[in-house]
């Protein structure tokens, strides 16, 4: 008997990188950061802050079929202030581009439009790389991939009141663009599938016919299944295929329940 090895389901991660990237500047308000190399993050004035930094991801390299199982939000912080600060990371809601966004564009509401509630937090202090995980995030990113959330971005700020202003760098910096790092798992693995042929009657003189019986089963249905014909190999005589397959093709249920394909040769 032989058998197919299913293929084993994929797993790994994807770096998916910043396609759009900026701040959003309370102070001045039409003011567009866009090619900015650091996007600043301050709690001046209040709620979130007068100083918003905003990042959309693209998440063309997950492979297809699969499950998100995390993702880490990974920012760079430069040339930032003293101080240790608590930033959060929240889901915009609404569509933005880099070369145009600003602190009351295109927003409904001036500095952003984004869901109230935090899907990650991280204290920040000096300078050097900062990594924010949480399964909120990762239900956000696993809703972006799967198509029933839009990928709009995400937006930080400080969630402290008054003190030291932070900065991270962007995708137009030299070094330490961000970098959304998403784990997967899963996959549609191989079916397994299993094939033996028997053969009868296994002497047989000139003239004589050989019936060969395929039988094929599977874990997964497997639809309109038209096998190629065996060779005869191995025996002193050459042979004429009669007929077959009977049936001509057929569906393999996923039971592993197997079926049969028929072939009748004769030996010359």
């Amino acid at each position: 008997m032989n058998g197919v090895d299913p293929g084993s389901p994929g797993s790994g991660t994807v770096d998916a990188q910043a396609v759009d990237d900026a701040w959003l500047d309370g102070d001045n308000q039409g003011t567009n950061y866009g090619s900015a190399t650091a996007m600043l993050v301050d709690s001046g004035g209040g709620d979130l802050g007068n100083g918003r930094a905003v990042a959309k991801f693209d998440l063309s390299g997950i492979p297809a079929g699969v499950t998100v199982t995390g993702a880490t939000l990974k920012l760079e912080e430069v040339g930032s202030e003293s101080g240790n600060r608590t930033i959060g990371v929240y889901q915009l809601t609404t569509d933005w581009a880099e070369g145009s966004v600003a602190w009351n564009t295109p927003w409904s509401s001036d500095g952003g439009d984004f869901n109230g509630a935090d899907v990650a937090t991280l204290t920040v202090g000096g300078n050097g790389q900062y990594s924010w995980t949480s399964a909120g995030l990762t239900s956000l990113v696993s809703g972006w991939y799967q198509g029933t959330t839009e990928n709009e971005g995400l937006i930080l700020g400080d969630e402290d009141v008054g003190g030291a202003v932070k900065q991270f760098a962007t995708s137009e910096a030299a070094s330490g663009q961000p970098v959304l790092e998403i784990a997967y798992n899963g996959g549609a693995a191989s079916p397994a599938t299993t094939c033996s042929i028997g053969v009868s009657p296994m002497t047989v003189v000139s003239g004589g016919t050989v019936t060969v019986i395929m039988s094929l089963s599977s874990d997964t249905e497997l639809t309109g299944v038209t096998p190629t014909a065996p060779t005869l190999a191995g025996i002193n005589a050459s042979a004429t295929l009669l007929t077959g397959p009977l049936p001509a093709s057929q569906t393999v249920p996923g039971t592993g329940t197997p079926v049969d394909f028929t072939w009748i040769y004769q030996v010359n």
